[in-house]
């Protein structure tokens, strides 16, 4: 079921995000994982469209099945969670936080699948993650409040497939593509 609280002793994938997101502040580097073969941006769909969120839920759930077929381990994911969107964090204190730079985030872990189903506690509808792995890290999604865009590390086959299946406008990026954020 989604939503498991993270245990002790698996916060060491936490520090595995920290060494892995070696680039300079304000880069895909800073927030995607350096290892992987091909890197994409992924619009998120334009602001002004009736039903956004349900939107924005379909993009997600698009990445997840791409990524189902290219993990190991779809039964279990990570989710990260920026605890300053605004949402009702009463009883939240039993999910642990894990700090990144300016940024810190409740961890949880659950099913790939389980992202269609992702709430923020006081909030009706679906919201998304900030950062979405698998537990094998053969992919990574991440995204941040300050933009409306997505961005993708993983094979040239998952981007690939990403690309063609996300019906919102892509490019390839590289570590060292600035956000498009003032930071």
């Amino acid at each position: 079921m989604f939503g498991d609280a993270v245990g002790p002793g698996q916060i060491a994938v936490a520090e595995w995000l920290d060494t892995a997101c070696a680039g300079a502040w304000g880069t895909v580097g800073a927030l995607v994982p350096n290892h992987y073969e091909a890197l994409l941006r992924v619009e998120a769909p334009p602001g002004d469209v009736d039903d956004w969120w349900p939107i924005y839920r379909d993009l997600y759930d698009a990445i997840a099945s791409v990524g189902a077929a290219h993990t190991s381990t779809p039964g279990r994911a990570w989710y990260a969670i920026w605890e300053g969107h605004g949402y009702d964090t009463e009883g939240l204190d039993s999910i642990p936080l894990i700090d990144r730079p300016h940024r810190r985030h409740y961890f949880l872990t659950g099913p790939v699948a389980a992202i269609n189903g992702l709430q923020y506690p006081g909030w009706d509808g679906w919201r998304n993650p900030d950062l979405f792995w698998p537990d094998d890290r053969r992919w990574f999604v991440a995204t941040d409040v300050d933009f409306w865009s997505l961005f993708i590390g993983g094979s040239s086959a998952f981007v690939s497939e990403v690309a063609a299946c996300v019906p919102t406008k892509v490019e390839p990026v590289t570590l060292d593509t600035k956000l498009p954020i003032e930071l």
